[in-house]
């Protein structure tokens, strides 16, 4: 994988696609990750990132306006189902993601996907000696074997990166990080100052965030530390498994809650009286206890809004009832609860 770094590459970032899928941790939440994985995969027949991703790493370049990003994907490849119709470049079918790239199956276990130029340099350095520095190819062979996911770079420039804290990342000449997620989580980083005004304003950024963190923290065995020494700070943090899982299943219910259509149908009854229609419960919310309701949400489901009621003195909206109205664009119905503007 190495050999395929693009000359001139000091940023490289790594992910063990395989390991974390198979982590119960990522497991028991895998259902965002899955559907993000899916979006961001490029669409081609006869490839399942889920299935046939093992490793995957991102070789960058910054060079001005136009940097250099190259993508090598080790797993499980059909060259000849995924090249079937597609153009060759020396004989590697070389096929149109439709993503702002071009997808190369090297062979049955490796491919690339970046810019056609890109890419295409990419083949021609195929069996060569990697372009890598050898200090930075050690530091990505240490982080591939020890982490699932990694980076590790050189800026002398420090970090072009927009947004407030530019300046920050500005003043990082050489860093490192990496993550294990099998057995709770454990994070390691080390970055270091380009100048001793950098360091200080280092130090200051990360006294700040480990201030932060152990005020909030709880006597669970979540660790947070720095250590500085000659520019160079050291990070260290881990949170023990059943933390995790725990704060996991808190997630997965305020998502549940926000997105349960809880609506009774007693503040939709009072703006339906001149039909019949009532919005449906979803079969969560109707097993639900109904002596502790969930609240219902700001924004109810798409679905056709009710008939318009009579103005009568009987079809008159109770303003102290939840009220259901369209908003302006028409498709959008919106709960209106007693109190709100």
């Amino acid at each position: 994988m190495l050999e395929l770094a693009p000359p001139g590459t000091n940023i490289a970032i790594g992910l063990n696609v395989r390991g974390l899928l198979d982590s119960p941790l990522v497991k028991d939440f895998a259902g965002p990750g899955q559907n993000l994985m899916n979006i961001a995969a490029p669409k081609i027949a006869g490839f399942d990132p889920l299935k046939d991703v093992d490793q995957l790493l991102v070789f960058f370049k910054p060079d001005g306006d136009k940097p250099v990003t190259l993508v090598v994907i080790r797993g499980r490849f059909d060259a000849r189902q995924m090249g079937a119709g597609a153009e060759k470049y020396h004989d590697v079918p070389v096929l149109d993601s439709k993503k702002d790239g071009v997808l190369a199956v090297l062979n049955g276990d490796l491919a690339i996907f970046g810019e056609r130029p890109v890419v295409q340099d990419a083949i021609d350095r195929r069996g060569s000696e990697t372009r890598l520095g050898a200090e930075l190819a050690a530091r990505i062979e240490a982080a591939r074997e020890k982490y699932d996911f990694w980076g590790v770079g050189e800026c002398p420039q420090g970090i072009g990166m927009p947004g407030e804290g530019a300046d920050v990342f500005r003043s990082i000449d050489r860093f490192s990080f990496g993550a294990a997620l099998q057995q709770g989580l454990e994070f390691t980083a080390e970055v270091h100052a380009k100048s001793s005004s950098d360091a200080s304003k280092l130090a200051s950024l990360l006294a700040m965030i480990e201030t932060g963190i152990k005020a909030q923290a709880k006597d669970d065995g979540t660790k947070f530390e720095v250590h500085a020494e000659d520019g160079t700070f050291r990070v260290s943090a881990s949170v023990p498994e059943e933390v995790l899982r725990a704060q996991i299943a808190a997630q997965r219910t305020a998502l549940a809650s926000a997105l349960m259509p809880a609506i009774t149908g007693e503040g939709v009854a009072g703006q339906a009286q001149a039909g019949s229609s009532r919005l449906p419960e979803s079969p969560a919310a109707a097993a639900s206890d109904s002596r502790n309701p969930l609240p219902p949400p700001l924004v109810a489901p798409e679905i056709d809004p009710p008939p318009a009621p009579v103005k009568s003195a009987s079809t008159v909206p109770n303003k102290r009832k939840p009220e259901v109205i369209k908003a302006p664009n028409g498709d959008t119905l919106v709960l209106k609860l007693p109190g709100a503007k």
